[in-house]
C-alpha cells in the first residue's frame, strides 16, 4: 500500500529501498575486501607514508587530505629575502628622500634641512636616470621658506636691537613713544 503526498505523487514510506550500488575495487582507491589499492601510474592510496620515510624515486610525496597527484603551487607573498629589498629600493633613488626633504621643507626653521634633504634627493635621482618632482618641489619649496625665515630673524634681530638702544638712552622705566610702549629694566 502506498501513501500519497499532498501533491498527488506516490511515496515510497514503509517499503524496503536499497541504498545505490558504488563502484568497487581501484576506482575508489580501494582493493578488493576494503584493502588499500594501486592508482593509475602504481601509487597507493589510502596509506599513509611512514614517519621519516621518503616517497620511492619518480613519485611526489602525499599532500595534504591523501591526495597524492595534488598540483604544486609556487608560494607567493610574506616577507622579501636577503636583497631583494635593496633591488626594490634602489629602482627609485630619492623618492623617499624627496618626499621627506619636502616635508621638512615646511616646519619654518628645519626647512634648510628639508631643502638640503631635498638636494641630495634629487642627485640620486638625476645620477639613476630619473625624475624627481617630489625632491624638486622640496627644493623650491625649502628655498622659498628658509628665506622667509631668513628676513624673519633679521626683522625680529632688527627689532630687539632697537628696543635694547632705545632703553640704553632712556633708562628704567616705562615709556611710551608715538604709540609704542617699552618697559626697560626691571
Amino acid at each position: 500500500m502506498s501513501q500519497n503526498d499532498p501533491n498527488g505523487t506516490p511515496s515510497n514510506e514503509g517499503h524496503n529501498s536499497q541504498p545505490p550500488a558504488y563502484p568497487q575495487g581501484d576506482q575508489q582507491g580501494q582493493g578488493q575486501y576494503g584493502q588499500p589499492g594501486q592508482g593509475q601510474h602504481g601509487e597507493q592510496y589510502g596509506q599513509q607514508p611512514q614517519y621519516g620515510q621518503q616517497p620511492a624515486y619518480g613519485q611526489q610525496p602525499q599532500q595534504y587530505g591523501g591526495q597524492p597527484n595534488a598540483p604544486q603551487y609556487p608560494q607567493q607573498g610574506g616577507y622579501p629575502g636577503p636583497g631583494q629589498n635593496q633591488v626594490q629600493s634602489s629602482s627609485y633613488p630619492g623618492k623617499v628622500l624627496g618626499i621627506v626633504g619636502l616635508i621638512v621643507s615646511f616646519l619654518g626653521a628645519f626647512s634648510i634641512i628639508g631643502l638640503i634633504l631635498s638636494i641630495i634627493a634629487f642627485v640620486q635621482s638625476k645620477k639613476a636616470g630619473r625624475k624627481n618632482g617630489v625632491a624638486l618641489a622640496g627644493i623650491i619649496v625649502g628655498s622659498i621658506v628658509t628665506i622667509l625665515v631668513i628676513i624673519g630673524f633679521i626683522a625680529i634681530g632688527g627689532a630687539i636691537a632697537h628696543v635694547v638702544e632705545y632703553c640704553a638712552e632712556h633708562g628704567n622705566g616705562t615709556f611710551v613713544e608715538d604709540g609704542v610702549t617699552y618697559t626697560c629694566g626691571s
